[in-house]
Protein backbone atom coordinates (compact mmCIF):
# COMPACT_ATOMS: atom_id res chain seq x y z
CA UNK A 1 0.00 0.00 0.00
CA UNK A 2 1.32 3.53 -1.47
CA UNK A 3 0.25 6.60 0.46
CA UNK A 4 1.06 9.84 -1.41
CA UNK A 5 1.56 13.42 0.26
CA UNK A 6 1.73 16.76 -2.03
CA UNK A 7 3.76 19.63 -0.29
CA UNK A 8 1.28 21.83 1.55
CA UNK A 9 4.05 24.95 0.84
CA UNK A 10 6.27 25.33 -2.45
CA UNK A 11 9.31 27.14 -1.07
CA UNK A 12 11.84 28.76 -3.63
CA UNK A 13 13.25 32.06 -3.15
CA UNK A 14 9.81 32.84 -1.22
CA UNK A 15 7.32 30.23 -0.16
CA UNK A 16 3.48 30.69 -1.96
CA UNK A 17 0.44 27.48 -2.11
CA UNK A 18 1.64 25.42 -5.00
CA UNK A 19 -0.58 25.51 -7.70
CA UNK A 20 -0.84 22.97 -10.72
CA UNK A 21 1.70 24.38 -12.69
CA UNK A 22 4.68 24.70 -10.13
CA UNK A 23 3.34 20.92 -8.98
CA UNK A 24 4.74 19.57 -12.04
CA UNK A 25 8.09 21.22 -11.91
CA UNK A 26 8.53 19.63 -8.39
CA UNK A 27 10.19 16.34 -7.74
CA UNK A 28 9.12 13.09 -6.78
CA UNK A 29 5.92 12.33 -8.76
CA UNK A 30 7.75 8.51 -9.29
CA UNK A 31 6.02 6.19 -11.30
CA UNK A 32 8.22 2.98 -10.99
CA UNK A 33 10.74 1.91 -8.43
CA UNK A 34 12.50 -1.48 -9.46
CA UNK A 35 15.90 -2.84 -7.25
CA UNK A 36 17.64 -4.95 -5.39
CA UNK A 37 18.81 -4.61 -2.02
CA UNK A 38 21.11 -7.08 0.18
CA UNK A 39 20.94 -7.95 3.70
CA UNK A 40 22.39 -8.22 7.09
CA UNK A 41 20.40 -9.90 10.23
CA UNK A 42 23.47 -8.67 13.03
CA UNK A 43 20.44 -9.00 15.69
CA UNK A 44 18.68 -12.15 16.48
CA UNK A 45 16.85 -13.67 19.35
CA UNK A 46 14.35 -15.41 20.83
CA UNK A 47 11.50 -14.78 23.25
CA UNK A 48 9.82 -17.64 24.93
CA UNK A 49 6.08 -17.42 25.52
CA UNK A 50 4.23 -19.20 28.26
CA UNK A 51 6.45 -22.01 27.56
CA UNK A 52 4.72 -23.18 24.69
CA UNK A 53 5.83 -20.73 21.53
CA UNK A 54 8.43 -19.22 20.94
CA UNK A 55 8.34 -15.47 19.26
CA UNK A 56 11.91 -15.17 17.07
CA UNK A 57 13.22 -11.84 16.08
CA UNK A 58 15.69 -10.06 14.39
CA UNK A 59 17.31 -6.74 13.27
CA UNK A 60 17.85 -5.94 9.53
CA UNK A 61 20.06 -3.34 7.23
CA UNK A 62 19.36 -3.85 4.07
CA UNK A 63 20.86 -1.79 0.91
CA UNK A 64 21.48 -1.96 -3.08
CA UNK A 65 20.75 -0.41 -6.53
CA UNK A 66 17.48 0.99 -7.17
CA UNK A 67 16.14 2.36 -10.54
CA UNK A 68 13.36 5.18 -10.50
CA UNK A 69 11.50 6.44 -13.39
CA UNK A 70 9.41 9.79 -12.19
CA UNK A 71 7.61 12.36 -14.12
CA UNK A 72 8.54 16.15 -13.91
CA UNK A 73 8.56 19.05 -15.85
CA UNK A 74 11.01 21.65 -16.58
CA UNK A 75 9.63 24.77 -15.51
CA UNK A 76 6.09 25.28 -14.70
CA UNK A 77 5.02 26.11 -18.29
CA UNK A 78 6.30 22.84 -19.61
CA UNK A 79 4.41 19.42 -19.85
CA UNK A 80 5.49 16.73 -17.28
CA UNK A 81 7.95 14.09 -19.65
CA UNK A 82 9.36 10.89 -17.65
CA UNK A 83 13.31 10.57 -17.09
CA UNK A 84 14.98 7.53 -15.56
CA UNK A 85 17.66 7.42 -12.91
CA UNK A 86 19.72 5.09 -11.24
CA UNK A 87 19.83 5.52 -7.21
CA UNK A 88 20.32 3.76 -4.64
CA UNK A 89 18.64 2.28 -1.15
CA UNK A 90 19.43 1.90 2.48
CA UNK A 91 16.80 0.11 4.67
CA UNK A 92 16.42 -0.95 8.50
CA UNK A 93 13.80 -3.14 9.82
CA UNK A 94 12.58 -5.32 12.24
CA UNK A 95 11.02 -9.22 11.64
CA UNK A 96 9.00 -10.88 14.17
CA UNK A 97 7.97 -14.45 13.19
CA UNK A 98 5.31 -15.08 14.81
CA UNK A 99 5.50 -18.58 13.74
CA UNK A 100 7.09 -21.13 11.34
CA UNK A 101 5.45 -19.75 8.30
CA UNK A 102 4.23 -16.28 9.50
CA UNK A 103 6.31 -12.92 9.51
CA UNK A 104 5.23 -9.13 10.65
CA UNK A 105 7.99 -6.88 9.12
CA UNK A 106 8.74 -2.55 9.81
CA UNK A 107 11.22 -0.77 8.20
CA UNK A 108 12.75 2.12 7.45
CA UNK A 109 14.29 3.44 3.81
CA UNK A 110 15.97 6.06 2.14
CA UNK A 111 15.85 6.22 -1.52
CA UNK A 112 18.62 8.42 -2.99
CA UNK A 113 19.13 9.53 -6.61
CA UNK A 114 19.99 12.19 -8.57
CA UNK A 115 17.68 14.47 -10.26
CA UNK A 116 16.84 17.82 -12.27
CA UNK A 117 14.75 20.90 -10.95
CA UNK A 118 14.27 23.38 -13.06
CA UNK A 119 17.43 22.85 -14.92
CA UNK A 120 20.06 22.34 -11.96
CA UNK A 121 21.10 19.20 -10.92
CA UNK A 122 19.77 17.81 -7.43
CA UNK A 123 20.02 14.93 -4.99
CA UNK A 124 17.11 13.21 -4.46
CA UNK A 125 15.98 11.67 -0.90
CA UNK A 126 13.09 10.37 -0.57
CA UNK A 127 12.32 8.26 2.94
CA UNK A 128 9.53 5.53 3.70
CA UNK A 129 7.98 3.92 6.52
CA UNK A 130 6.87 0.30 5.64
CA UNK A 131 5.22 -2.75 6.89
CA UNK A 132 4.01 -5.46 5.71
CA UNK A 133 2.99 -9.29 6.28
CA UNK A 134 4.84 -12.39 4.96
CA UNK A 135 3.66 -16.14 4.49
CA UNK A 136 6.95 -18.06 4.39
CA UNK A 137 7.19 -21.09 2.30
CA UNK A 138 8.98 -24.40 2.64
CA UNK A 139 10.94 -25.65 5.88
CA UNK A 140 10.44 -23.98 8.98
CA UNK A 141 13.16 -22.73 11.56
Amino acid sequence: MSLLAAPVQLCGQSCSSPAAGKLRSTPGKLQLLAGAEVGWAPVYGKLSLMGESTLHFDLYVSAGPELVRELIAADAASPEVGRWAVGGRVSIGERLFLSNRFMVRIAASELVYPGRVRGRPEIERKLSIEAGVAWLFGGGR
